[in-house]
């Protein structure tokens, strides 16, 4: 879906956020109700370009027009919500297929709970054993689409039936199914 990244857009996006599951509709409808007010309080010229906004200004700005009228918790929500949408909204732009909404935790058991959340490592760098030492031996498994990963000295996994023609976007669902294998998402 496209939006645009005016103040529109992102109000769009946002219902948008909440229609498929990313926030909860409340969550959604307070997000939406401080972009509103406190962009729509800046100026329609401001409100042109929304990933452009500098939310401490923005902040600073609505509440010495309206700080009157909202108490300091208030003001600290809106800046809060304000941050957190325009966030979502940029990563969103930035890569659509990849987006995953800030402050996304999965649901998990008590013990899991209590287990620090592991850090995905990547090494760019294969050991030098992993790699056939000739073409001729690289050739069975290129022959056979298997692609060998070497993920510690002694283990390698072999990820097979690859489409020769694989896409990015395809290439990220399956690097998003062994995240989930990992428990990294």
């Amino acid at each position: 879906m496209s939006f645009d990244s005016n103040l529109a857009g992102l109000l769009q996006f946002i219902d948008w956020m909440a229609d498929k599951g990313y926030a909860p509709a409340n969550t959604a409808s307070s997000r939406k109700a401080a972009a509103n007010k406190v962009i729509s309080s800046l100026g329609e010229d401001e409100g042109s370009d929304v990933l452009a906004l500098d939310v401490e200004d923005a902040i600073a700005r609505f509440a010495t027009k309206h700080g009157g009228e909202y108490s300091t918790e208030s003001l600290q929500s809106y800046k809060s919500r304000l941050r957190t949408a325009l966030d979502d909204f940029r990563d969103y732009k930035s890569d659509p297929v990849g987006f995953r909404p800030a402050g996304r935790t999965s649901i998990r058991s008590k013990t899991d709970k209590a287990e620090p959340k592991k850090k995905l490592v990547v090494k760019r760098r294969i050991p030098t054993a992993a790699v056939p030492s000739t073409i001729s031996q690289a050739t069975p498994l290129i022959a056979q689409n298997v692609v060998p990963v070497p993920i510690r000295e002694d283990v390698v996994v072999k990820i097979g039936n690859l489409p020769f023609d694989l896409t990015a976007d395809e290439a990220k669902k399956i690097a998003n199914v062994i995240l989930a294998y990992g428990g990294a998402l």
